[in-house]
């Protein structure tokens, strides 16, 4: 039996020149609301474990000129007096909004909600993160850039299950004439989360790279097409198929550089070569690195001819 229950509301609003009606096509959004229930659910999952149940419920619409809805979360804890005295910390309804960013409260003011962590992050990857010690709250470095929020939006940023539910709440957004995705109070008459359709694609998931192998040898490749700009990869034959390269040798580098090198199309480099394999959307990815460049051959340049004695 439930010992106690939170319970918050928010409001949601999709907007756009197809929605001045206040009316939605009821197979866009029945997919976004349900993707929002799962994201509430798994959120509390990620929080509250076994400890609490939460429920996402539709109350009304409350604007016209776009299309707005009253949801609020409801989080029945079971068997609370267990952990009244425990070192668990239960997050409530109140809790979870802040951090996902469905209403505005403390976590806005300590940092950023995982919505506006995701719009900050901006496809870019996370260079570390760093607890500030006894605080709940971490430092989000991207090189030089840095953006304070709480540990427990780190944790929902981190779980597929929960972004995948954000991105089915703003699939709405993907479709003609619907531009907005907003967080509001009660009267619209202030948003606390924004994102526009333009944002959309910051949300998408970076794609996963599995490693499978990772191994050095030495080989020939015949070069078939040279690039001297920095970072720029070399196309390389094997005497099965063609691959690009980069070339990690600095000595070699620095002696093309130096013009100490002469070669061509053609020319067969003996080399150390470094090939990681990734599996990658179900595809498997080869990735070449040149680490040494031991020899040059070079290319034949002329019909050898053959004399009978």
């Amino acid at each position: 039996m439930c010992f106690v229950m939170s319970r918050e509301s928010f409001y949601v609003v999709y907007d756009g020149p197809a929605l001045v009606d206040s009316e939605m096509d009821a197979k866009f959004l029945a997919p976004a609301l349900l993707a929002l229930s799962e994201a509430i659910e798994e959120a509390n999952n990620i929080f509250n474990g076994t400890k609490a149940n939460a429920k996402l419920k539709v109350n009304a619409s409350f604007k016209s000129g776009c299309f707005g809805i009253e949801l609020s979360m409801l989080v029945s804890f079971w068997d609370k007096t267990k952990h009244i005295f425990s070192e668990v910390t239960l997050a409530d309804a109140k809790n979870i909004l802040e951090w996902i960013g469905l209403i505005t409260g403390q976590g806005s003011i300590i940092g950023a909600s995982v919505f506006g962590l995701i719009k900050w992050v901006n496809g870019r990857k996370i260079t570390k993160i760093e607890p500030i010690y006894d605080s709940g709250i971490c430092k989000v470095y991207i090189g030089s850039d840095c953006l304070e929020v709480e540990e427990r939006v780190i944790e929902l940023y981190r779980d597929i299950k929960f972004r995948k539910a954000v991105i089915g709440m703003l699939s709405p957004l993907k479709q003609d004439g619907i531009n907005e995705f907003a967080v509001t109070n009660s009267l619209q008459s202030e948003k606390f989360t924004v994102v526009t359709k333009n944002e959309v694609e910051r949300f998408e998931l970076p794609e996963e790279e599995d490693p499978l192998s990772d191994s050095v040898y030495e080989t020939n490749l015949q070069i078939v097409g040279l690039s001297f700009e920095e970072n720029n990869k070399w196309k390389f034959s094997d005497g099965n198929g063609l691959f690009n390269a980069s070339i990690l040798d600095e000595d070699f580098i620095s002696e093309i550089d130096a013009g100490v090198l002469s070669f061509s199309k053609g020319d067969v480099i003996s080399a150390t070569v470094r090939q990681i394999q990734t599996m990658k959307n179900g595809k498997i990815k080869s990735e070449y690195q040149l680490l040494k460049v031991n020899k040059i051959i070079p290319g034949l340049q002329q019909v050898k001819l053959s004399f009978d004695e």
